[in-house]
Order: C-alpha cells, then sequence, then structure tokens
C-alpha cells in the first residue's frame, strides 16, 4: 500500500479489487465515512445490476466500469437495500461518486452499482422504488443448474457450507419454510435465506414477478450470463443500448471468482434439472420471444 493513497483507490475499481482484505476493510471504513460526509454532491444510481448470484455481475460491471460515460460505485456490492436498509440516504450517496461540481461543467456519467442478492431478497423491490424509482434494472440469467452448482461451491470455499450438495438441495424446502414464516412475521431473512438457498434463487420467473409489482417492464433488461463471454460483444452491446450508452467494445474481462469444482454426480443433477423443468417453462413464457437467447430454455 506504500505509495498509494486512498483517491487512487477510490479511483480505481481494479485497484480495489487487489488490496489485501485486511487493508481493504480499513480503506472502506475511511470511503464510507469520507463518502457521507460529501454525500450532497453525489447522486444515487442510475442502474441496479440486481443479479443473479454467480451469473457474471461482476464481470460486467467491471465492464461497465471502463465505459468512459460510467463512474463506478467505490464498491461494487452495496447491500444497501437488502443487508442495511436502516443506513441514512447520506450513507448510501456516500458511496457513489461526486457530481462536477464546477459551473457549466459537461461532463456527465452514469453510475451503479451491483449487489446480487437484490434480485431473490423478497423486500428489496419495494426498498429501491421507494428510494431510486426511476433506476434502470439489469438482471444476468445463467442456466440454473449450473448457477446452483457454482453457488454449492463458492459457499463451500468460504467455510458456509459442510454438507453435501444432495443433502442441502433436499434440506431447502424446510429452510424456505421457515424464511416465509419469519417474512409473515415481519422479520428479516436469515443467514439461510442468503446463503443456502441454491435452487430457489434459480426460480426466476417467480422473482422477476415480484420486481414488477413495482417497475415497468422497460425499466428492467433480462440477459443470459453465457453471452457475456460468448456472443461477441451483443449482450454488452444490449447493456449499452439499454443505459443509453455509445456503443463501445468491451474490454477483455476474466470471469471473476472462478474456481474449478467437481462434477456432481448422475443422481444430482436429475435431481436439479427436474426441479428446474416447471419453472423453466415459466420463465419462457415470462420473457416471449426473448427467451430465444437463453439457450439452456430450450433444453429437455
Amino acid at each position: 500500500m506504500r505509495g498509494i493513497s486512498v483517491r487512487s483507490i477510490l479511483n480505481n475499481f481494479e485497484l480495489r479489487q487487489r488490496v489485501r482484505p485486511g487493508t481493504r476493510a480499513r480503506v472502506r471504513s475511511v470511503v464510507e465515512r469520507f463518502g457521507e460526509a460529501t454525500s450532497r454532491h453525489r447522486p444515487l444510481p442510475d442502474f441496479l445490476i440486481l443479479g443473479a448470484q454467480k451469473a457474471g455481475t461482476t464481470a460486467l460491471y467491471q465492464s461497465l466500469c471502463r465505459h468512459p460515460g460510467v463512474s463506478a460505485a467505490f464498491t461494487k456490492e452495496v447491500h444497501y437495500f437488502d443487508l442495511q436498509p436502516d443506513r441514512s440516504d447520506r450513507w448510501y450517496r456516500g458511496h457513489f461518486p461526486r457530481r462536477p461540481q464546477r459551473a457549466g461543467s459537461s461532463k456527465r456519467f452514469l453510475t451503479g452499482e451491483a449487489t446480487p442478492y437484490y434480485l431473490f431478497h423478497p423486500s428489496v423491490p419495494e426498498r429501491v422504488a421507494e428510494k431510486v424509482p426511476d433506476a434502470k434494472l439489469i438482471v444476468l440469467l445463467r442456466d440454473p443448474v449450473r448457477r446452483a452448482i457454482s453457488h454449492f461451491y463458492h459457499e463451500l470455499s468460504l467455510g458456509y457450507e459442510s454438507r453435501s450438495f444432495l443433502r442441502a438441495i433436499k434440506e431447502e424446502p424446510h429452510v424456505l419454510e421457515i424464511e416465509a414464516q419469519r417474512i409473515r412475521q415481519g422479520l428479516p431473512p436469515s443467514y439461510e435465506h442468503q446463503h443456502h438457498t441454491y435452487v430457489s434463487r434459480g426460480v426466476y420467473a417467480e422473482q422477476l414477478e415480484r420486481w414488477m409489482g413495482w417497475f415497468s417492464r422497460e425499466q428492467v433488461l433480462v440477459v443470459p450470463a453465457e453471452g457475456l463471454h460468448g456472443d461477441g460483444g451483443q449482450t454488452f452491446g444490449r447493456v449499452l443500448s439499454f443505459l443509453e450508452l455509445d456503443a463501445v467494445r468491451p474490454a477483455p474481462t476474466r470471469k471473476a471468482h472462478q474456481r474449478a469444482y467437481p462434477q456432481p454426480d448422475d443422481t444430482v443433477l436429475d435431481e436439479l434439472r427436474s426441479r428446474f423443468r416447471e419453472p423453466n417453462v415459466e420463465l419462457r413464457e415470462w420473457l416471449g420471444p426473448e427467451a430465444e437467447s437463453f439457450p439452456w430454455l430450450h433444453q429437455t
């Protein structure tokens, strides 16, 4: 960290990712205090990348932050609307870059954040509608079978999971039943809801429909995660068009948080495919003609 100022870290998205975790926490504390103190000069986000988790949100956010018309938040995942909704407006604004302060400045930028738990958390759509009703919402959807597997091994690598995958997905309906009871009682979702919902997060149509209770369809762009690295920039181009940004070629990005994990056996795969068969039919109906962009929706 010697020779690197806090300001240089704040202004460089990729540099912020390379800072060691302990130092990153200290930097984040300084950032939050400074941002809150200067919040009157800071906008609320123009866009939110809602998720899904393990569907390329980091790669998309990195690509957007390299666009000359986008200025990054101080952290990709602010977790304001899901885990910290009681924080002040000043605290939230403090995560975004300052507006140009010189009179007549022509510099215009968009800013936003990407918190994958937003898509799945049941209370977030209403909170977002109250705070940033005009924000544009971007949703990346990945093959739910591959997403669930990736999610499980991600939690396993972090020490948040100790069960077998098959046991975890068989116990998940009980977890959801308990979570439903908590929500009916006015309690927030628990740790289990955030970390151990491998199948439920892939039931996409239900989540999208919940957002449609608060936002118009025109405010939401749904794109396939697989297109970020496999369609020559067409998916990224759709995102830029949706945000009304000039078209640019996406800069090369590596697949963030990518790790090798063992292939589940056929019993697990068959269980997952069975669980997602009906939800995928519902998603095809929800997407309409746009479903053609999602090849895994047409697999038997």
